[in-house]
């Protein structure tokens, strides 16, 4: 019996790792998607750091 617990913990392991690496095999091929993502990221902050910037100079009405 306890060989057959160690042969199913390795095999689990085994199509973890297996499904892991084709993941990302899948995911960095993709031709720019990564890139894509971080300038779209990228972009994001900058504006939100426009934005805060104009919300932090207008003067409140008093």
């Amino acid at each position: 019996m306890k060989g057959s617990k160690i042969n199913s913990s390795i095999a689990l392991i085994l199509i973890v790792l297996v499904s892991a690496g084709l993941f990302a095999w899948i995911a960095y091929t993709e031709d720019g998607a990564v890139a894509e993502t971080v300038d779209v990221g990228t972009d994001g902050i900058q504006k939100a750091r426009e934005i805060k910037d104009l919300l932090e100079e207008r003067q409140p009405f008093e």
